[in-house]
């Protein structure tokens, strides 16, 4: 029996799905040897205990209940934990390969919502042109395969898939997605169930990341078009009234989310004030972003991990950004009776955007390429629907059309594997932001902490010495020159760095990986006392902390308090049995007490447990994985 047209459909639509796929990966393909990064990916996942340990009661119950790093995503630090599961610990390649998956998954699912969503509301050509000569590719088919061809290959997309700590971005759009489809159910065929299926796609979203607090809003814009369900009978006021409406237990649920987020924000001090950044800097830099994002959208050359704020002036560049904002504006309501794509896509773009655009500033940066994951879809809509629309009007040649998308995805396929390259480590990403950009004093700090990791202390230092001409006050600038002087043993030269600059940073609740950090600097310059304060302050915002636990047992060994020192020992061993330098070092805290039957036990399962790791020997004075 032959093929019907529907089944030919079918067929065509699967195998653009898997040309995606297969674009997808070989796009990303160096992604597979990328290392984390010293950009969050310390406070998410290496120095994170509850990933470390698993799928854990304690640890699920941790990622429910914490607001750590000023966020509250337990889906995502699920999802984190999954991983271990599965890659056997906290595995580079096996965390970026998950988020790979996620971004093919969120293209696919575009593709079809896409195809859903547009199927009676793009251009048919008009009767009076010569058929195509593929009548199976169907306008709404284009568009669907356009944008998601743009999503899956556009470089700015690269940062929310190569970067190991913003799993949140790919793993919330895929509920993004999910909702909106569910949504398109709900409206082709209401009930309760449906509803609620929409409700909590949009909850287990906002549990992922609260991006999602603006999809009520865009579900009412798709309610304009392509669902068109405020054409009717009715006054289109009241028709939108009753929309609103409908949609009341969504924005519920968005506002939660919303006070959840400025709780967990508030708590950790990150909102910035208006006497920092006065309201009006806030909507002009807002300007600039919306339309340096559609810039980048374009032209996605000099991308970085970090944009730094610029000093804006009332110059002529500023201005006609503004005209550029207002002028899209104009043209898209006063086209939208002929081209409502325009409207809704323009607004899509905007108003996710509201969420990061730092009019609530909560960032040291005005944008980034990951807050754009979502957003550029609306440019991406706009982009489609008007070469579909111009194409079917003036019966364009179909071969002229393909060479041109052929060459928009070569393009678009290299710069993305070009910039999965500079995501590759820390010196690679930071060496390049430095490259494009100005003044990135937060680049100069990360590079510098890639090469003081690397052992290139003088390299280090120059490196933070750049950064803190630009930013001064800049804490965490001020803290790791400290680190590194104090490495080299220059103790005067670096108190003046820490004593002055840097306490402030470290009296905010701080960060686990700093205080040990500093636990350890006192610890060799033999200040126990304070060498314990620091592990303790680390402790409190990680009980399971194994490293802290072992420095403040390692200093209480070193003054002689032996019991003490045991019960630190043995805490550790109950987190991590088979970690064998707490075995050692216990063994020898026991022997110094005379216990020497129970020395030797742990000496020799600390030998055990070396052989099988394949460490080498080890020592009081390296006793931590830390060190």
């Amino acid at each position: 029996m032959p093929a019907t047209k529907e089944d030919k459909t079918r067929y065509l639509t699967l195998l653009i799905a898997l040309c995606l796929i297969t674009i997808i990966m070989s796009a990303y393909w160096p992604l597979r040897n990328n290392d984390f990064v010293s950009y969050d990916d310390e406070k998410y996942l290496k120095e994170s205990v509850y990933v470390q340990n698993g799928l854990t009661r304690q640890g699920m119950t941790w990622a429910i209940t914490t607001l750590y790093n000023s966020n509250w995503h337990p889906l995502t630090w699920l999802s984190y934990m999954l991983d271990t599961e599965l890659y056997g610990g906290v595995n580079p390649r096996g965390i970026h390969m998950t988020n790979l998956l996620l971004h093919m998954i969120d293209t696919i699912v575009l593709f079809y919502l896409l195809i859903y969503m547009t199927k009676n509301a793009v251009a048919q050509p008009p009767l009076s042109l010569a058929q195509p000569p593929l009548p199976l590719v169907q306008p709404h088919l284009v568009v669907a395969g356009m944008v998601a061809t743009l999503f899956a290959l556009h470089p700015l997309n690269v940062e929310s898939v190569a970067w190991a700590s913003e799993r949140k971005s790919v793993l919330s759009t895929l509920f993004w997605f999910l909702t909106m489809l569910a949504y398109c159910s709900y409206v082709e065929r209401p009930s309760v169930k449906r509803y609620m299926t929409v409700m909590s796609s949009l909850a287990l979203g906002l549990m992922s990341k609260p991006m999602l607090v603006t999809l009520p809003a865009v579900l009412l814009l798709i309610d304009y078009w392509p669902l068109r369900r405020i054409e009717g009978g009715e006054h289109p006021g009241q028709r939108l009234l009753q929309l609103s409406l409908e949609k009341l237990p969504l924005f519920v649920l968005s506002l939660l989310s919303s006070i959840v987020t400025i709780v967990a924000q508030r708590k950790a001090e990150t909102i910035f004030p208006f006497s920092v950044t006065p309201l009006g800097f806030r909507f002009l830099s807002a300007v600039q972003s919306y339309a340096s994002y559609v810039e980048k959208t374009l032209w996605p050359m000099k991308l970085a991990a970090f944009y730094p704020y610029v000093e804006l002036s009332m110059s002529w560049e500023l201005w006609l950004r503004v005209v550029f904002v207002v002028g899209v504006s104009v043209a898209a309501i006063v086209l939208r009776g002929k081209r409502p794509y325009l409207l809704v896509g323009w607004l899509w773009y905007l108003i996710t955007l509201l969420p990061v655009i730092q009019i609530i500033q909560v960032s040291m940066a005005p944008m980034a390429d990951r807050y754009a994951y979502v957003p550029v879809i609306g440019i991406f809509i706009i982009i489609a629907c008007y070469v579909s629309d111009v194409s079917s009007r003036l019966s364009l040649r179909k071969v002229g059309l393909i060479l041109i998308g052929v060459l928009v995805i070569s393009s678009l396929s290299v710069l993305t594997y070009r910039q999965v390259q500079y995501w590759k480590d820390s010196g690679a990403l930071f060496g390049h932001a430095l490259e494009v950009t100005r003044n990135n004093y937060v680049a100069h700090n990360n590079y510098g902490t890639y090469l003081l990791k690397a052992g290139r202390v003088d390299e280090a230092i120059d490196q933070f010495s750049r950064g803190l001409k630009i930013m001064p006050d800049y804490p965490l600038l001020n803290f790791n020159m400290w680190a590194a002087l104090t490495l080299q043993g220059r103790y005067g030269e670096a108190s003046r760095y820490f004593l002055l600059k840097a306490t402030p940073f470290l009296t905010k609740g701080g960060n686990p990986y700093f205080y040990k950090m500093i636990s350890l600097s006192f610890m060799r310059q033999k200040n126990y006392d304070e060498a314990i304060r620091y592990a303790q302050k680390a402790l409190l915002n990680q009980p399971r902390d194994v490293d802290a636990l072992q420095y403040i047992a390692l200093s209480l060994t070193a003054t002689g308090k032996y019991e003490e020192a045991l019960t630190y020992f043995c805490q550790g061993l109950q987190i991590e049995p088979d970690n064998w330098q707490l075995h050692y070092n216990k063994g020898l805290a026991l022997k110094r007490l005379g216990r020497l039957k129970e020395a030797i036990e742990s000496l020799n399962e600390a030998q055990r447990k070396q052989n099988k790791e394949g460490g080498s020997a080890p020592s009081l004075t390296s006793p931590a994985r830390g060190q």
